[in-house]
């Protein structure tokens, strides 16, 4: 079962889209703004998000760069009828997975979304070599914006946890490694996990430190989602 949610102001835009991928295998919520999108974010896992830029109570690019924190796995296709600056786009491009533009063809952001949900690598270029043409709403589209590439891994560990500014004592958690990069990985746990929060990962595939990135709780579970970067003690900033 797939889960997308979909924040645009536009009741059209967002029956248009709820249309377009409601079946047995998708759940869909539409909303019409940003705290909406950031509550719905908070309390389930989606796996895309259709994000316009202008919502009536908050700018889609802060909510787009708290998504990636709240929810590092959602896929973001931003979507939008007004022009996007050069700032814009590069933030977009290092928080979003595709720019789509208003009016658009239904068809082109089926395909664009099944490439962002699939593939691998970047699908859309500036050149429009690699897909698409002068007449397509879909300016730029990427399967990723991680530097190293994570795969899937079946492990439980136990580790240690030492609380920001160690204003609680150290605890030990028991935790199922999701994936792993050679970067960092991802944990679910029914601990509590906040960022800067640092952890010695003693049986961990990487033995040595981390530090928790993000974290987010997943009311289905009753657990917490955890974003774990390895480091090196000397360079942890608590």
């Amino acid at each position: 079962m797939k889960k997308f949610l979909i924040t645009d102001d536009e009741h059209l835009i967002r029956y248009s889209l709820a249309a377009a991928f409601q079946d047995p295998c998708t759940e869909i919520l539409a909303v019409d703004n940003g705290k909406a999108a950031l509550e719905a974010i908070q309390s389930s896992r989606y796996d895309l998000c259709f994000l316009d830029i202008h919502l009536p109570d908050m700018s889609g690019m802060d909510i787009m760069k708290k998504l990636r924190c709240i929810s590092p796995w959602t896929r973001i296709l931003i979507i939008t009828g007004s022009v996007v600056t050069e700032a814009m786009m590069r933030s977009i491009r290092e928080h979003a997975h595709g720019l789509v533009s208003k009016p658009f063809d239904l068809e082109q952001v089926k395909s664009a979304v099944n490439r962002v949900l699939t593939s691998r690598g970047p699908l859309y270029r500036e050149d429009g070599a690699a897909g698409g043409n002068g007449d397509s709403c879909i300016q730029w589209v990427a399967d990723d914006v991680r530097k190293h590439d994570r795969r899937p891994i079946a492990k439980n560990i136990t580790c240690y946890a030492v609380a920001p500014q160690n204003d609680a004592p150290t605890v030990l958690v028991t935790a199922d490694v999701v994936d792993i990069s050679e970067s960092g990985m991802c944990l679910l746990t029914t601990s509590e996990l906040r960022p800067g929060h640092l952890l010695q990962l003693n049986d961990a595939p990487p033995h040595g430190s981390g530090v928790v990135r993000w974290s987010a709780f997943d009311g289905a579970t009753a657990s917490y989602w955890a974003g774990i970067q390895f480091v090196a003690p000397e360079n942890i900033s608590q």
